[in-house]
């Protein structure tokens, strides 16, 4: 999901129809986010896909700065970035660490 995300906010030519990759990483993050699973940044995470499936809408406000629809891609890139982090660091010791193999 990161890196779909991260190609298209980053591409150079990202255009109106490119946007329709975003759909997946879109709805994987809203579905983690309606299900029962504890997620870092719910409320951020869920506002950020909201924007960005409402940035092109920008278009009839600002047909020529299209380039502002990448500032939601980046937001979201960086609120999935910031939910990843949080979510694969461990929450506890390891198993094996206070076993004693020598014995």
């Amino acid at each position: 999901m990161l890196a779909i995300t991260a190609a298209v906010g980053l591409s150079y030519y990202s255009l109106l129809p490119d946007l329709s990759l975003l759909l997946t990483p879109l709805v994987i993050t809203l579905d983690r986010c309606a299900g029962t699973e504890a997620v870092a940044h719910r409320r951020v995470m869920i506002v950020a896909c909201l924007i960005l499936l409402l940035a092109p809408a920008s278009m009839w406000f600002f047909g020529s700065y299209f380039y502002l629809v990448s500032l939601p891609t980046l937001f979201l890139l960086f609120v999935m970035t910031i939910a990843e982090r949080g979510r694969n660091t461990p929450r506890s010791d390891p198993a094996n660490e206070h076993v004693n193999l020598a014995e």
